[in-house]
């Protein structure tokens, strides 16, 4: 799961690479909004999202939160969606069965190495 996340982090942060480069749709520079940016690389698919989230998922969604979102610079967007999902790729969990240090059996509490309770 790793692996997939530092993938998608990566591709992410070359997304954001391109945007500043002004590589892409719109020819907008560096700041290029990412509505402006999708609508130059593939309008159709952002005229679809639009009519697929108002028509069947909500449409307060799209006005105010993804209206808002497509006004962002398309570097921006994409270079902190990378950087936290790589972030988060390198996070380390415990592994299944482990105990949290200071847990260990032999510290547990035994009534007979307690000094307190005599």
């Amino acid at each position: 799961m790793r692996i997939v996340a530092r993938i998608i982090g990566g591709l992410l942060l070359l997304a954001a690479g391109l945007a500043l480069a002004g590589v892409g749709g719109g020819g907008g520079g560096a700041l290029q909004p990412l509505g402006a940016f999708w609508y130059g690389l593939s309008p159709a698919s952002l005229n679809l999202l639009q009519a697929v989230i108002e028509r069947y998922v909500w449409e307060a969604l799209w006005d105010p939160l993804l209206i808002g979102l497509l006004q962002w610079p398309a570097a921006l967007v994409f270079g902190l969606s990378g950087a936290v999902v790589l972030a988060a790729s390198f996070l380390r969990r415990p592994a299944r069965g482990s105990r949290p240090r200071g847990d260990s059996p032999d510290e547990a509490e035994d009534p007979a190495r307690d000094s307190s309770s005599t």
